[in-house]
């Protein structure tokens, strides 16, 4: 019988009020779990939960030292990245946190940059992705700031140039050799609509080229998984006017003989 996440362990929510944010297996005995409770998502000071499983069994990670945790990457035997917000309550500097050996060592993102997104290649190389820090003011833009690329060589982390598009908003990396880099850009419609994808880059065999980008009204794209080089898949939403939530749609991308393809068409 399959071993099951014993609600006990997530602290006072029972499992219909708490969402499984990620979920990564390293090996058929030991995987992690980040639990969000829904009030962390309501602005109050309940963090993530972080689960390990180990022995046939779900444990609860103790003294996670980041309160609200987008991604994780496991790097080997109980090893583990991640990265998140500095506190619950609003979007603030990113913190990225490593454990090993039950014990946990954290670092303040270098440049202050927003962190979503982790992805190692092994225990001495990885990429933290996200966004450059908003610009002073008492708002947050509706859109992306550019992206922010970090990497790690097995001693600290620091910013890279990817040599893609620099206002590209949304990159994704599978590695040093093959990823992906997206424009958003405003569209002329009074009030406004959400931001559109409008152009899109491949880097392939190291090398950064334009590919042709058929959709005109997409407006999120990713996550991306890679099926084979040259092959990937997408998660995407697109909207149709105006920006009320019935309009709102979901649907899978597929780039494959280098060109992109929707599902289902529409």
């Amino acid at each position: 019988m399959a071993p099951a996440i014993n609600a006990d362990e997530i602290e006072e929510d029972p499992p219909e009020r708490a969402t499984i944010f990620e979920l990564a297996m390293t090996a058929p005995d030991e995987g992690w779990i980040v639990v969000h409770p829904w009030s962390s998502w309501r602005g109050d000071e309940r963090s993530t939960q972080l689960l390990h499983y180990r022995g046939g069994a779900w444990t609860l990670v103790d003294d996670v030292p980041v309160p609200l945790v987008y991604d994780l990457a496991p790097a080997g035997p109980d090893e583990l990245w991640v990265v998140g917000n500095d506190t619950t309550r609003n979007r603030k500097d990113s913190v990225i946190a490593h454990y090993q050996g039950g014990r946990w060592t954290t670092t303040p993102a270098p440049s202050r940059p927003w962190l979503r997104e982790l992805r190692f290649l092994s225990p001495t190389d990885g990429y933290a992705i996200g966004w450059q820090p908003e610009p002073p003011g008492p708002r947050y833009s509706s859109t992306p700031q550019p992206a922010a690329v970090l990497r790690y060589d097995g001693a600290a982390w620091a910013p890279v140039q990817t040599g893609a598009n620099p206002a590209a908003q949304y990159v994704s990396l599978f590695d040093h050799t093959e990823g992906w880099a997206f424009l958003r850009t405003p569209r002329d419609i009074v009030p406004p609509d959400p931001n559109v994808v409008s152009a899109a880059q491949h880097l392939d065999a190291g090398r950064w080229r334009d590919v042709d980008w058929p959709f005109a009204n997409i407006i999120l794209v990713g996550p991306i998984v890679r099926a084979a080089p040259g092959e990937c898949w997408a998660a995407a939403v697109y909207e149709s006017p105006p920006a009320v939530a019935e309009n709102f749609h979901h649907e899978l991308l597929h780039f494959a003989d280098g060109a992109w393809y929707e599902y289902p068409l529409r």
